[in-house]
């Protein structure tokens, strides 16, 4: 059997300059992020894993630059010739695998994306004595690169390529990302070719151009795979810290709800040993929620559930806990009945992602055999009641309504993860709309290459199924040509 045949220099280049605009996409994201920043008061694991979060995206910050430069002369070298000759595409092919030495392009600690293992962090530190924790991810380390500069708009940073939009209020430093740049969008900002320098030329010292990368560096390619590993660990990260932080607030208000409603149900279970010892339980778990949450698990809240109930049981008449059983299956039947509802919103999303967007993709929702199974079990607990087995139904409820409230995130995640991208499109259309005011208001309404430029994105923005990851390299390549112009007018009027 014939081994498959490796693509084209062209094909190579292509795939690159849609992963460099992929991982520019998501670094726009991860900064417009405020849960980046991570909570104020975080301590222990929650800031452990905060810091290694950080240092990831620094990390990540700071290389970009160099990609997003090796890219634009990749495209420069490539030219507008609709064929590549045997000995252009020789050259293109030797400068797609040329290493770029990351340290010379003032990367912090470039082992952590030139390692074949790719970064590891030291193991998140233990949780507190009590009850048992499932094992938190491992942490990450790592020095805090540089951050990108920017002024209060995300302006075009003083030096090095124009790179995803710079963080408002971070401390320049050189060769970091200013305002939204693009893959593969030709010679950067403080990179044009000086006259008789060719793109290839423009390679920097110390990098290979042999066709491999030389140890210790890695070739566009590489580098966009790493960037795009880090990014996605990262974002990945935060969907499942915020995941993580709802569903125990969730948990800790459901709890300090039933410790209230076990207050008002039974007198004096308040100053009993068993109302104090749980009160004080829950309210350790609170303030540990509020510090560190990572620590946290469902299993903890279920313990302090488990030990008001058994208050309850203990404290309480059989007509008491009868009432409070009824109740929370009343409330769990509520939550059941709304489900079918939310399930109907996450396919009609998904209907419409898959129309409008190209490659969409989301988590699943619960299937229709969950549902039942969820209804079966609330017919079960039903027969319980209606059999007056009010100690077996305590027992059996907590577990049915943990079951329902996954189904109900599971299909909240599927329903958001549809709209997402979409939500994502349209963000990218509200800012051309308003680059390409701003470009009117400098008087750059008749700019040839930003007419262009922004013609090519708005196509993109508004063709179905829209090609986001292209789309955001065309909306950051305009953007850069928008505030390099309005510089460039601005330095022309003072001068008069």
């Amino acid at each position: 059997m014939t081994a498959p045949q490796p693509a084209g220099p062209d094909a190579e280049l292509a795939a690159v300059r849609t992963a460099t605009s992929q991982v520019a996409m998501a670094l726009m994201a991860l900064d417009a992020d405020a849960a980046t920043a991570g909570p104020p008061t975080a301590r222990g694991q929650t800031a452990a894993r905060w810091a290694g979060l950080r240092a990831d995206l620094a990390l990540a910050w700071a290389a970009y630059p160099a990609l997003s430069a090796r890219v634009d002369t990749l495209v420069a070298l490539r030219g507008a010739d609709r064929k590549l000759g045997r000995d252009a595409a020789a050259r293109l092919d030797a400068a797609l695998h040329a290493g770029i030495d990351l340290a010379a392009a003032g990367v912090p600690d470039p082992t952590r994306l030139t390692d074949p293992a790719g970064p590891a962090g030291p193991a998140g530190p233990t949780g507190p004595a009590g009850p048992a924790d499932p094992a938190r991810p491992a942490g990450t380390a790592g020095p805090a690169g540089p951050a990108g500069p920017t002024g209060p708009a995300g302006s075009v940073g003083p030096t090095g390529p124009t790179g995803p939009t710079g963080r408002a209020g971070s401390a320049g430093s050189a060769g970091s990302a200013g305002s939204a740049g693009s893959a593969g969008s030709g010679p950067q900002q403080g990179q044009r070719s000086q006259p008789g320098e060719s793109a290839a030329g423009q390679l920097s010292a110390g990098q290979s151009a042999t066709g491999q990368s030389a140890a210790g560096q890695l070739d566009a390619g590489q580098l966009a795979a790493a960037l795009g590993r880090l990014v996605a660990g990262v974002t990945a990260a935060l969907a499942e810290i915020r995941q993580a932080g709802a569903e125990l607030l969730a948990r800790g208000a459901a709890s300090v709800q039933a410790l209230d409603e076990l207050r008002r149900a039974v007198d004096g279970v308040a100053d009993s040993a068993g109302g104090r010892s749980v009160a004080a339980r829950l309210e350790a778990l609170t303030d540990t929620l509020g510090t560190d949450p990572l620590s946290l698990s469902g299993a903890d809240f279920d313990g302090v559930d488990a030990a008001i109930a058994a208050v309850h049981a203990a404290a309480s008449s059989a007509a008491a806990l009868r009432a409070h059983l009824l109740d929370r299956l009343a409330d769990g039947r509520s939550e059941l009945d709304a489900l079918p509802a939310l399930l109907d919103a996450a396919l009609a999303a998904r209907d419409q992602a898959t129309v409008k967007i190209a490659d969409a993709a989301a988590a699943a929702p619960p299937t229709a055999a969950e549902l039942r199974a969820l209804t079966s079990e609330l017919a079960g607990l039903d027969a319980l009641a209606a059999a007056g087995q009010w100690q077996v139904l305590a027992g059996r409820r907590p577990a049915w309504s943990a079951r329902l409230r996954a189904a109900t995130e599971q299909a909240t995640a599927a329903r958001d993860g549809w709209r997402a991208p979409l939500a994502q499109r349209d963000e990218l259309r509200g800012r051309l709309r308003a680059y390409r005011a701003k470009a009117q208001a400098y008087g750059l309404a008749e700019h040839a290459e930003l007419s262009r430029l922004a013609g090519r994105a708005q196509a993109t923005l508004y063709t179905a199924p829209c090609d986001l990851p292209a789309a955001a390299g065309q909306v950051g390549e305009y953007l850069a040509a928008v505030q390099a112009a309005v510089a460039t007018a601005g330095r022309t009027t003072g001068s008069r």
